[in-house]
């Protein structure tokens, strides 16, 4: 297989991954190397007679519980606070400690200036440490428009032939900012996007903390119903060709983590302390599970005509379509075909079971 992406995530059983909406190219850069299945899941699973392997257990009329936190006080003041400490406004006078000082800078090395050594805009908090050794002992009691230098020793790669040289560090005091600790109606205005008073931005925050915990809970009470499930369903065997899927699943996973480490599997193993021996169990272990998940989403769906291309197919894609503002052909390069045809599927078998459930 060479993406081990949405399709693995979702077998995993990963609340979060229940749905491909959240996915994005990023995420899934980062798992795009190693697929090599000849065929793919839905090819393979066709091949399959499912009622031979597996005993498909109730997945109507579950038991499952939404239960969305309620939102505090605290939990308002908190988000508050964070963009508070994000967004520090100008003030006269002297820098003190706990103030953000921003600064623009220049490296030099016997009048030259060092290639990588400039910057523009750096926000430090005076009283914090900084990467250019002296500073930070500098920035009490500056005020803007203040210059100083330092003199530091070059030391990262990237300065080139001037590592080891001493350079000189010319600062320039672009502003002097304080933390409010309570947010005004002009600190609202001018850091807060569609809200001019404290009032109104403390209740879109509550809006906004509202619909993330229901959303929340909504994926947990599907993951929970998805994992009933699957209790629920009893494997006879293994059919090896599906068993083969999650082999390579595993295979993919553990090459991804060790070219990320620099090395290779057996290296990799040896760094996290896992002997061949029980690597081999793991394997077995994450195959039988990758392969029971498949043949339950896929028996589900055979015994409820939901079928690739089929109507509810189709809304389910122009629901994704919508959501990751992307055509089809878009999702097919970023996910692959059989990636989003099986995604697609657990879609509408966890739907109906929700949709099923006792709530």
């Amino acid at each position: 297989m060479r993406k081990k992406n949405m399709l693995t995530l979702l077998l995993l059983g990963c609340a979060s991954c229940l749905l491909i909406s959240g996915c994005t190219k990023k995420e899934k850069a980062a798992t795009e190397e190693n697929t090599n299945q000849v065929q793919t899941t839905n090819a393979v699973v066709q091949e399959v007679k499912l009622s031979k392997y597996i005993k498909l257990g109730d997945y109507k009329g579950l038991d499952v519980k939404t239960e969305v936190k309620e939102v505090t006080d605290e939990d308002i003041n908190s988000t508050v606070q964070i963009a508070l400490q994000k967004n520090p406004i100008s003030k006269k006078g002297k820098a003190k400690t706990g103030d953000t000082v921003v600064l623009d800078y220049t490296g030099t090395y016997k009048g030259e200036t060092v290639p990588g050594a400039e910057a523009k805009g750096v926000s430090q908090i005076v009283g914090a440490d900084f990467y250019i050794d002296g500073v930070a002992d500098k920035l009490k009691g500056v005020k803007k428009g203040d210059t100083f230098t330092v003199k530091s020793k070059l030391t990262d790669a990237i300065f080139g032939d001037y590592v080891g040289k001493k350079a000189t560090f010319t600062f320039t005091v672009k502003d002097v900012q304080k933390t409010l600790s309570e947010p005004t109606d002009a600190w609202v205005k001018k850091c807060v996007d569609g809200c001019s008073t404290v009032e109104e931005y403390k209740a879109s925050i509550r809006e906004d903390l509202e619909k993330q915990n229901k959303e929340k809970a909504e994926q947990e009470a599907k993951q929970e119903a998805w994992d009933t499930v699957m209790k629920n369903s009893e494997v006879h065997e293994y059919p090896e060709t599906i068993l083969a899927i999650g082999e390579q699943m595993y295979d993919d996973l553990l090459k991804r983590y060790a070219d990320t480490a620099n090395t290779d599997e057996d290296g990799y193993l040896k760094t996290i302390g896992v002997s061949q021996e029980e690597n081999k169990k793991k394997r077995e272990e994450y195959a039988k599970d990758i392969a029971k998940r498949i043949m339950v989403c896929n028996a589900i769906c055979e015994k409820e005509g939901f079928e690739v291309g089929d109507e509810g197919y189709q809304e389910e894609l122009k629901a994704m379509e919508e959501k990751n503002s992307m055509t089809e052909e878009q999702l097919v390069a970023d996910y692959g075909e059989d990636e989003l045809e099986q995604s697609i599927q657990m879609n509408r078998v966890v739907a109906l079971i929700m949709a099923e459930a006792k709530k």
